[in-house]
């Protein structure tokens, strides 16, 4: 048995508007909008305490969206989230991402790291998508001419970037459809890598195929979705612990449930 104190914890988490590679804090990030079709989780943790030291030896997590029936209750016109895959969603996403690299002044040419949230709008003829980007080696005029040449760019030149995107569907004939996307690239954070992100070079994500969302597996690297975690990571001095799509609070001593957010 190791030294110290082992702590079993039982998590109820919730979604936050900010994508895995914001380097926005996680407690400052904001809590998704249940009318947006907000994903939950739930998450079983052992930690060890250690002289003051917290150090993470297990976690199991589970992340789903709220059914069609709690998203109607509080938003009987919205429409629940689209499969990633959905093609009108791919489409809004690559055309997007087409007009980010012809008009941003960065001089990168940057590629698809993975679609994280599609939605229809029936009642307005409109999709909507949310999607993170990585700036590769390639000028945007070296990608024109071959951009199959071009990989996601290493060491300090190495950017991340998270975009939403709209696509509306004009109710004349005679009228363009028209295409929205607004981009936010992120400051270099040396030390952060999202290598089960970047390895797939610009394409689809096989984690997203056929799903509605990107389960905890795929949304951060110390946390498993689905099944089990075991590998040991860096201790820390604080007793928290903390996921860009969900929020988690870990206390130092057992309190009984406590709820941080009334939804």
């Amino acid at each position: 048995r190791p030294k110290g104190t082992m702590i079993e914890l039982e998590l109820d988490v919730v979604e936050t508007t900010c994508h895995i590679v914001d380097p926005t804090p996680a407690e400052n990030c904001t809590v998704r909008d249940p009318a947006q079709h907000a994903v939950e989780g739930e998450c079983d943790v052992k930690m060890l305490k250690d002289d003051g030291h917290y150090k993470v030896l297990r976690t199991k997590c589970h992340s789903s969206p709220d059914s069609a029936e709690d998203l109607r209750k509080v938003c009987p016109d919205c429409e629940p989230l689209a499969l990633l895959n959905d093609t009108d969603v791919v489409n809004t996403v690559h055309a997007a991402l087409d007009e980010y690299n012809a008009q941003n002044t960065t001089h990168d040419h940057y590629k698809l790291v993975e679609i994280s949230r599609g939605r229809h709008s029936h009642l307005a003829k409109a999709v909507y998508a949310e999607f993170a980007i990585v700036n590769t080696n390639c000028s945007a005029h070296h990608a024109k001419e071959q951009e199959d040449e071009c990989h996601v760019a290493t060491g300090d030149h190495l950017h991340y970037g998270f975009c939403k995107a709209s696509f509306h569907k004009s109710a004349a004939e005679d009228a363009a459809d028209r295409h929205e996307v607004h981009c936010t690239v992120f400051e270099h954070q040396p030390g952060v890598h999202h290598h089960h992100l970047t390895r797939v070079e610009g394409k689809l994500p096989p984690a997203g195929r056929g799903h509605p969302h990107l389960d905890m597996i795929h949304s951060h690297n110390d946390t498993s979705g689905s099944h089990s975690h075991s590998e040991e990571v860096v201790a820390v001095e604080k007793p928290a612990a903390m996921a860009k799509r969900s929020i988690i609070f870990v206390m130092p001593e057992c309190p009984g449930r406590y709820r941080h957010y009334n939804l």
